[in-house]
């Protein structure tokens, strides 16, 4: 799990998620950004728009470090999972940027069990669930469930995702984003 290995994966697809999935963040609204490098893609390109990011990655919260338009507040994270846990629980965002290790029908899954309490606390702090994920990760399943379908609001993903399982997952109510 060292990240500049994974964020060298999928780098093209990557920076255009990124872009494409900051593009839905509206002006001064709070974003959770979870720990994943494409969430990492979508914090490069936020530029102002945040007015404070609540995350667990330290790549993000550098990122922010000499911004000061932005208030960032990390939570802690896979050393102490419950101290993250416990952070998220007294707050609230508008958006929530997240990724995953694997999408399908049943829903999405993660390959860190450390992080997905985190993640499940993510989510219940955030009025609006993005879900940043490249095609190696649609049909497939990581080791542990993080949520279901109906928690998602919107994928952003790239154009070598899955045609049937994308127009499946939109016609489930799912906001699908194809960046170019």
């Amino acid at each position: 799990f060292i990240f500049t290995a994974r964020d060298t994966h999928q780098l093209g697809e990557k920076e255009a998620i990124g872009k494409a999935a900051a593009a839905l963040i509206q002006p001064n609204q709070g974003v959770i950004i979870d720990s994943g490098t494409t969430a990492y893609h979508v914090a490069k390109h936020l530029g102002g728009k945040a007015s404070h990011v609540i995350t667990n990655s330290l790549p993000v919260a550098n990122h922010f470090g000499s911004d000061n338009s932005v208030e960032v507040l990390v939570t802690g994270g896979v050393i102490y999972p419950r101290l993250g846990v416990e952070s998220l629980s007294g707050m609230h965002a508008d958006v929530a940027v997240m990724s995953a290790g694997g999408i399908t029908l049943d829903g999405i899954t993660n390959s860190h069990a450390l992080l997905i309490d985190i993640q499940r606390a993510m989510l219940k702090s955030a009025q609006r669930i993005i879900f940043c994920l490249d095609h190696t990760k649609f049909n497939r399943r990581s080791v542990s469930p993080l949520c279901g379908l109906n928690a998602i609001d919107v994928i952003v993903t790239d154009a070598q995702a899955p045609a049937d399982l994308v127009d499946q997952l939109k016609q489930t109510g799912i906001e699908v984003v194809v960046a170019d």
